[in-house]
């Protein structure tokens, strides 16, 4: 199968697969709520979020895929890489940190008059809110990509086909029940794994019906899946929706394959949105949670109307106004150590 390189094309679909991800990742976190609500809401009601969140379960494996495709490949040394990646990511990471320490305090104190000490070790192990743990994990993804990308660039690709396939069987490891990886292996076996798989796919040129196929089996595997076990313990079973699965590093990959292939005219207004998302991705992360917190608490969330729209448009208002703000504040020299 003939290969490309990143250097052969001009590379607008990095920028499409992380403005894609970016919008799936606030889908993510607005649908993901009814799912608890497992026997307690309508059929219909559960299904919808279901649905919604099965079809972006990949949005966090893309974005690990797009930082090792476009990352192994370059030739900076370690400190240089240290520098101009986690540099960028320090700031920005530290000052939100303390935004959500605060909003988190306030809520204890209104609501529970007191912080223990164990919450304040949780706080400092795994965030002060609950999507930073995306940052702790690339953080240490950072560490290591400089360590093996030139490793990774002199393997065959038959002996990196057989890596990631050998990755796949760890990923398997998943799906035993009440077997856990502990968290260090989940970077350095889970999502590691991912940067390796990201840089495979993008040298290939893989079909669009094969990327379809992916896409599919992963929502499939995803959302039934879920159902029967949630139904089987009537309460919602989460074991499927992890990152580190198979058929989510499917779905994934068929994303990946898809949008690489397929381009989007940047003289639309659609890319041009794109490109402003894609820029500001990680500022718009950062910030989104807290628009969400801010909507919810006016009564716009999933079940304002129903989530069939409720999630869609939660979902638009809250991309709409965290990239309007991380945009207009980043004009500012003194916004990039708030948003990168």
């Amino acid at each position: 199968m003939p290969q490309t390189t990143l250097s052969e094309q001009r590379l607008t679909w990095p920028d499409n697969l992380r403005a894609l991800a970016t919008m799936a990742v606030i889908v993510l976190h607005v649908s993901s709520t009814v799912l608890y609500e497992f026997e307690k809401v309508s059929n219909f009601d559960w299904w919808t979020g279901n649905i919604y969140d099965s079809l972006v379960r990949w949005c966090v494996p893309v974005f690990l895929m797009v930082t090792g495709a476009l990352l192994i490949p370059k030739q900076n040394t370690f400190s240089e890489f240290i520098q101009k990646r986690i540099g960028k990511i320090l700031m920005p990471f530290a000052f939100w940190s303390f935004i959500y320490l605060v909003i988190l305090i306030y809520k204890h104190i209104m609501y529970a008059n007191e912080i223990g000490s164990l919450h304040t070790i949780q706080i400092m192990l795994h965030g002060s809110s609950y999507h930073l743990w995306y940052i702790y994990m690339l953080l240490g993804v950072y560490i290591v990509l400089p360590l093996i990308s030139k490793k990774i660039q002199i393997v065959s690709d038959k002996n990196l086909l057989f890596i990631i396939m050998l990755w796949f069987l760890v990923l398997g490891l998943n799906y035993v029940p009440n077997f856990s990886l502990k968290p260090a292996v989940h970077v350095f076996l889970g999502y590691l794994g991912y940067t390796v798989f990201g840089y495979y796919l993008s040298r290939k040129n893989i079909s669009n019906s094969v990327g379809l196929m992916l896409f599919l089996a992963g929502i499939i595997i995803t959302s039934w899946g879920t159902f029967y076990l949630s139904n089987q313990q009537h309460s919602f079973n989460e074991l499927l929706y992890k990152y580190t699965t198979p058929h989510i590093a499917m779905m994934a990959a068929g994303v990946f394959i898809l949008i690489k292939n397929n381009m989007i005219s940047d003289n639309t207004w659609l890319a041009k949105i794109k490109n402003i998302i894609a820029q500001h991705s990680l500022g718009i992360y950062l910030i989104h949670v807290l628009i969400l917190e801010i909507l919810n608490g006016i009564g716009l969330d999933w079940y304002f109307v129903n989530p069939l729209l409720g999630v869609p448009l939660t979902s638009i208002c809250c991309l709409g106004i965290s990239t309007a703000i991380v945009y207009y504040c980043s004009k500012n020299p003194a916004g990039k150590y708030i948003f990168g």
